[in-house]
Formats: structure tokens, C-alpha cells, sequence
């Protein structure tokens, strides 16, 4: 037979309440009913499930099996049920989110702020290189990644979060003091990040310079953050880098200083907030996204 929860819940109210006329009550439902569904249950099974001593209901061996099981699986339906209900609600589930450095920030926020209003939400976070994050968004292993402008890899949907703000970083020794102007910073060696192959960050910046007629020094390119921390700390040169990812890595380095620049506007290349434009996200990730965007817009510093 195909086990049918209702009649089990009947079955357990029985048991519960001594009678099929308090369960009744308690089921809000009436007693034929009620009593048609117990009758069933022991006819397609061919037991007896109960047998009646003074007035009430006392369970026979095959109904103590019965009702020890009755009550796992009833559980296991609720759960479900309230699992399912609360993924359609997009307050429950896992969502895996990718980050370079310069989007750590807005997406920290975001999550803080979507778990104190959903604590059932989880969270599976991965930092790397634009590229990489690309192609794990397009291979599915991440729900949404947020990576600087350019995308290079096709069937991505990108949404703008904010603009990137550019600061130096450099040594505490290295003789710069308070706010930086291009001028300044283009007698100095420069560090720069350059992960793209086509026009984004890397040639805006340098093209800030050329506008004011500087020629910069680019002594070294990096992929990542990491190495351009470890070539800044070796005193190699200055680092241009955003200004969310340049306060964690002068947080987490003592040794090193960060330094607004003043006459160096946001970079129009862009924060996006990328997904596979053919995948539907789910109610979890779609909660996520709206809070990233809302953090970002409300954001006093810009990554």
C-alpha cells in the first residue's frame, strides 16, 4: 500500500488522546470519519492495531510498531515541510558567494546584515582572483561573485554596485605623509593590479595620470592582493589599490600606511555583482543580492 500521511496522524491522535472521540475533538474533525481511517489502516495491513479496555483505546503489539514510526515519519514530514517553506521564503539555505579583495567589505556587510534577520541562513564564502570567480559563477560551484569590471567570460549577468575608490598604499617609513596627489605619486615606483586583458582599472588608472601630463613608473603588475602586499612590505614601490582592500591590508600590516589620494576621482570601472544569466537563483540568493545592492548603495566608502 502507499502509506498516506493523513490517516497516520489520525492514527496518532488516537493514541495520543485514549479516544476516538477526544481525538476527534482535538483534530477539530468528526468521529466517523475519524474511526473509517482507523478501520482502513488495520484492514490494508490485515492487524488489529488496537483493542478497547474500559471505554478506552489500548495499543496491540502491531500498534506500538505502528506509532513509534508513525511519529518519525510525521516528523520528518513537518520538517520537510517547514525546510521547503521557509527555501521558498528565502530565509533558509546555503548561498556561496565569491569576492576579490575589493568587494570583501559590502559583502560582509551584507551577509551581518541578512543573518540578523535570518539566522537560518548559511553561508559558503570564497575571495580570489576575477577570473577564477568567473568561471566558478559559470560553473555553478558559486551562487553570485562581486569582481571589478570588465567580465570576460560569456553568459554572465552583471549588476553595478559602486565605483571604485583608489588609495596609496605604502611603508610607514616611506616619507608620505597624510593625502597624496598624482604628482607625487608619479615620482615614486608604483604597484598596481592588472587581471584583465581587456581595458579596465590598470588603464584608467594610468590614464589619470597621462591626463595631467604624469608619465607613472609601473614597476610591478599583480594578480591579487597578496602579492601586492608582499611587494609593498619588501618596500619595492607604492600600491594603488581600492580603498576597502588597502584598510584590511593595513589593518591586518602594521607596518604598512594608506593614503587618500586628492585629486584622483572614483575609477568608472565598477564593482558588479555577477550571475549565470540562464540559472534562476533561488529565494535565498535572491534576498542576498537585494541586501548587497541596498549595502552598497548605502555605503559612505565605495570598493
Amino acid at each position: 500500500m502507499d502509506v498516506k500521511l493523513r490517516p497516520l496522524r489520525y492514527f496518532k491522535a488516537v493514541v495520543e488522546h485514549g479516544t476516538i472521540a477526544a481525538a476527534a475533538q482535538a483534530l477539530h474533525v468528526a468521529q466517523p470519519p475519524l474511526s473509517k481511517q482507523i478501520r482502513q489502516l488495520e484492514a490494508e495491513w490485515g492487524v488489529e492495531l488496537f483493542e478497547r479496555i474500559n471505554h478506552r483505546l489500548h495499543l496491540r503489539e502491531e500498534g506500538r510498531y505502528l506509532y513509534v514510526h508513525a511519529c518519525e515519519l510525521l516528523q520528518l514530514a513537518d520538517d520537510i515541510d517547514a525546510r521547503m517553506q521557509a527555501l521558498a521564503a528565502g530565509t533558509s539555505g546555503p548561498i556561496r558567494v565569491g569576492t576579490t579583495a575589493g568587494g570583501i567589505e559590502p559583502v560582509a556587510r551584507a551577509i551581518a546584515r541578512l543573518n540578523a534577520d535570518h539566522a537560518d541562513l548559511r553561508f559558503v564564502c570564497w575571495q580570489g582572483e576575477p577570473h577564477t570567480l568567473q568561471a566558478m559563477v559559470d560553473s555553478r560551484t558559486l551562487d553570485v561573485a562581486v569582481v571589478p569590471r570588465p567580465i570576460e567570460t560569456p553568459g554572465l549577468q552583471a549588476q553595478a554596485l559602486a565605483p571604485l575608490h583608489y588609495v596609496a598604499l605604502a611603508p610607514r617609513d616611506s616619507g608620505l605623509d597624510g593625502r597624496v596627489d598624482l604628482a607625487t605619486l608619479a615620482q615614486r615606483p608604483l604597484i598596481l593590479l592588472h587581471r584583465n586583458s581587456r581595458f579596465g582599472s590598470f588603464e584608467r588608472l594610468l590614464d589619470a595620470f597621462y591626463v595631467q601630463g604624469l608619465t607613472p613608473e609601473v614597476v610591478a603588475e599583480c594578480s591579487d592582493v597578496p602579492i601586492l602586499h608582499a611587494l609593498v612590505r619588501e618596500g619595492l614601490g607604492v600600491a594603488l589599490i581600492a580603498e576597502n582592500a588597502a584598510e584590511n591590508t593595513a589593518l591586518a600590516d602594521p607596518q604598512l600606511q594608506r593614503h587618500p589620494i586628492t585629486d584622483l576621482a572614483p575609477i568608472d570601472a565598477e564593482l558588479v555583482l555577477i550571475r549565470k544569466a540562464d540559472v534562476e537563483p533561488g529565494a535565498a540568493v535572491r534576498r542576498f543580492c537585494e541586501q548587497l545592492l541596498k549595502t552598497a548603495a548605502q555605503g559612505t566608502t565605495c570598493d
